[in-house]
């Protein structure tokens, strides 16, 4: 009989569970690997809780949530997307309808425990009833996958002859430099990063060590860095991360060439998030498709909806 229940991340037997429910399932992605979701609770001081539904010693349904301080709001990690849900088998129609299935299970227990809990779902997990029905709030995010093949607009095309000489190399993903540059934005906006720089190059590094996480940079023709991005990767797709670039062609040609190189090898990309203006305006150029998923959170009493409101999660 199925149940649903906290793992522990640490111990060895959670490990396995997890990685075999991580490679069954059509959800995972590199943020919800187990190596990952350690890595993420450290650098940001987060604790890590994985919801799961077992049968024996096999995991049908899992999700990723963190928690800070007292413990009450599960949530994603910052720079984390796609922490919920990972479902193998996916429920049969009748289980849905009838409210009986593994997911509606890892529902329950995830809103027994958590006076808020937000989950990032990934874009294959269309179907959205079973969270509405356990009193969650779903709401449409978008970004851009390319895959199969890569038909980037003119404009992008036409970047690499803006910047004669150029040339792109892999860094390591401790250099303090390069770690400065993937947070420019922030400074440009005069905003806290989500992670100090020092956090963020011991967390890439980490993920580095497992073949996770890689660093790229584009230097002009005189050897001045240019643009910086670092991305996360599994067998199947190449995430765009974390960049940071001068105005200019920089980050769009280190882009392009990141996108032909991972679709010449056969494996995807999603270039993660297009819900601004001007984010999307970008990255559209890049000929992927606008694939929709969802944010979706629940509150258990009608006071915590109301400070939700004045102060939404992420």
């Amino acid at each position: 009989m199925a149940e649903a229940v906290f793992l522990d991340p640490d111990r060895p037997e959670t490990e396995a569970a997890w990685q075999d429910l991580w490679l069954r399932a059509e959800q995972r992605s590199p943020f919800t690997h187990l190596s990952f979701v350690r890595t993420a609770a450290h650098a940001t001081g987060r604790k890590a809780h994985l919801a799961a539904v077992q049968e024996g010693d096999v995991l049908l349904a899992g999700c990723v949530l963190y928690t800070r301080g007292r413990g009450a709001i599960a949530a994603p990690a910052p720079l984390t997307r796609y922490t919920a849900l990972l479902l193998d088998p996916l429920p049969h129609e009748r289980h849905v309808l009838q409210r009986t299935s593994a997911l509606d299970l890892l529902l329950a227990l995830v809103g027994a425990q958590f006076p808020v809990a937000a989950l990032s779902l990934a874009p294959e997990l269309g179907d959205v009833r079973a969270l509405q029905w356990a009193g969650f709030g779903c709401e449409p995010r978008y970004t851009y996958r390319v895959a199969g093949s890569y038909r980037p607009s003119r404009s992008v095309r036409r970047r690499p002859a803006e910047l004669p000489g150029y040339t792109i190399e892999s860094v390591g993903a401790g250099d303090g430099e390069v770690n400065r540059w993937l947070q420019r934005h922030y400074a440009e906006r005069q905003v806290s990063p989500p992670v100090a720089a020092v956090q963020q190059a011991a967390w890439l590094e980490a993920l580095e060590a497992i073949g996770m996480a890689r660093c790229r940079v584009l230097r002009d023709g005189h050897g001045t860095l240019c643009a910086a991005l670092a991305t996360l990767e599994d067998d199947r797709r190449v995430y765009t991360w974390l960049a940071g670039s001068l105005p200019g062609p920089a980050l769009t040609i280190l882009q392009h060439t990141l996108i032909e190189g991972a679709v010449d090898e056969g494996r995807g990309v999603d270039l993660l998030g297009a819900n601004h203006a001007s984010i999307a305006f970008f990255k559209a150029g890049f000929g992927g498709a606008l694939t929709p998923h969802f944010h979706a959170v629940r509150y258990r009493n009608r006071a915590l909806r109301v400070a939700g409101a004045l102060r939404p999660l992420a």
